[in-house]
């Protein structure tokens, strides 16, 4: 009787897995379709695609893709300019919108005070505020001091040391051990040397998934260049851009290939640290 009980249950479970798996694969093809028909249609002209979309290229024109580096310009920016500005922006606003945060959990986590509660719900209430209805204000002061089109002042922006990420490095640091502090202190080590040579080694999982998240969504994020570096399209931006244009002059294929394009560099980042962004990680341990 226990056997045929066992019996079911597995076959149960097996039923479970292979009905998951199906979904799963579905959904997965459901979200890979579009970019493969994207990628095959940019390799058509503008007549083979408004003749039939959904065959493949009567005439393969791979030089689709060089023209695109030229015939795909926006405000006089060509995608080679559009290129370079995505690195450097990306770059730019990552770096504080990992270590702000990572700063400021760190604090409001190891350093209790009457401050750090306050700090915590500042922090989760900002999360709350709709963040359409306070852009006018904050463009406004934006163009107030000066930071829009500033590849200078634009970190400011993301120098706020709240968000998501300030929760994430909050859990956490919550749950990393103290006493890896307390050894160091009895060795004479002071704050600044516990946090760069005691906790931050540890937290280098965590930091590097949270700055390669960042770098994905800087990457494709189109909103704020859009408000606040109009002059400096980037990628993002001047595919948005130059859709737009597709009112008055079709040509999609070349739409397609800066997609194409754009993506590369997301599939490459996320290819090399996929298994460091995905696995949760256990670090170290308390020697006795």
């Amino acid at each position: 009787m226990e056997r045929n009980i066992h019996n079911v249950r597995n076959r149960t479970q097996k039923i479970a897995i292979w009905v998951a798996f199906v979904c799963f694969t579905l959904y997965a093809i459901s979200l890979i379709t579009p970019f493969v028909w994207v990628f095959f249609n940019s390799f058509k002209t503008e007549r083979d695609f408004a003749t039939n979309p959904l065959v493949f290229p009567p005439d393969w024109h791979f030089d689709n893709y060089l023209k695109a580096f030229t015939e795909l310009e926006i405000n006089g920016t060509n995608l080679v300019g559009m290129f370079a500005n995505s690195i450097l922006l990306t770059v730019i606003v990552t770096v504080p919108a990992v270590l702000f945060p990572c700063l400021t959990s760190y604090a409001v986590a190891k350093y209790p005070c009457r401050l750090t509660k306050p700090i915590f719900y500042i922090a989760l209430f900002m999360q709350t505020i709709p963040i359409v209805g306070s852009f006018p204000a904050f463009y406004r002061l934006v163009v107030a001091l000066n930071i829009k089109n500033n590849f200078a002042l634009i970190w400011i922006l993301y120098a706020s040391g709240t968000g998501l990420n300030f929760f994430l490095f909050h859990s956490f640091f919550q749950g990393l051990s103290w006493s890896y502090a307390e050894a160091a202190k009895v060795d004479g080590a002071g704050n600044y040397r516990v946090l760069f040579q005691i906790m931050l080694p540890q937290a280098k999982a965590i930091i590097t998934a949270l700055t390669i998240t960042s770098l994905i969504g800087n990457w494709n994020d189109y909103m704020l260049p859009f408000l606040y570096m109009d002059k400096y399209p980037t990628v993002a931006l001047g595919i948005y851009e130059y859709k737009l244009l597709q009112t008055y002059r079709a040509d999609r294929p070349m739409l397609f290939c800066g997609i194409i394009m754009s993506i590369v560099p997301v599939l490459i980042l996320f290819a090399c640290f996929s298994k460091t962004i995905m696995e949760n990680t256990s670090l170290g341990g308390l020697k006795g």
